[in-house]
């Protein structure tokens, strides 16, 4: 359990992906979440780890109630395996993102807020996997994950940390 953690607001962490390349990422960091048994270091029914294969998906899969972690994978000169917190605003200026979805993590957000008057409090993490599709493909991404695991690990908690000091407050 993280020290002074006493708030008990769910708190949902979700891979966005799909099954094919570097936009797996997401997908593979929340099953390598739930195989290394990150939930039973909080509360019971605190955290809850599962995948999307879509931004749209998420007004169906997340509540208000629920603190939101998102995992994405990005594009950057940064080492792959760097891990990178995102603002909602930084979603507009990061360019060339690893995404294949239809619909961008800003777009379904912005639709979210649009059902719900309201975003939930949001952490929006993303793991470098390169700087293009070509340099990806190069690499393994199991290999970027397994490089860039403890500082996601790390980021994690400092997110929920974080949303929970801010819904005690």
């Amino acid at each position: 359990m993280v020290p002074g953690n006493t708030s008990t607001s769910p708190v949902r962490i979700v891979g966005i992906g799909s099954a094919l390349g570097a936009d797996q990422i997401g997908w593979l960091a929340a099953n390598q979440l739930e195989t290394t048994g990150f939930k039973e270091r909080y509360p019971a029914n605190l955290v809850e780890v599962s995948i999307c294969r879509s931004p749209v998906l998420l007004t169906t899969q997340c509540t208000s109630e629920e603190v939101l972690i998102l995992l994405d994978a990005y594009y950057s000169a940064d080492p792959a395996g760097s891990v990178r917190l995102f603002t909602i605003e930084d979603l507009d200026t990061v360019h060339r993102p690893a995404s294949s979805h239809a619909l961008d993590i800003r777009q379904a957000l912005d639709l979210y807020v649009a059902l719900e008057n309201h975003l939930p409090p949001l952490s929006i993490i993303g793991i470098c996997v390169g700087r293009d599709a070509s340099e990806t493909n190069r690499q393994s991404t199991a290999a970027i994950l397994e490089s860039a695991f403890p500082a996601l690990v790390k980021s994690i908690d400092a997110a929920i940390k974080l949303q929970q000091a801010g819904m005690d407050a």
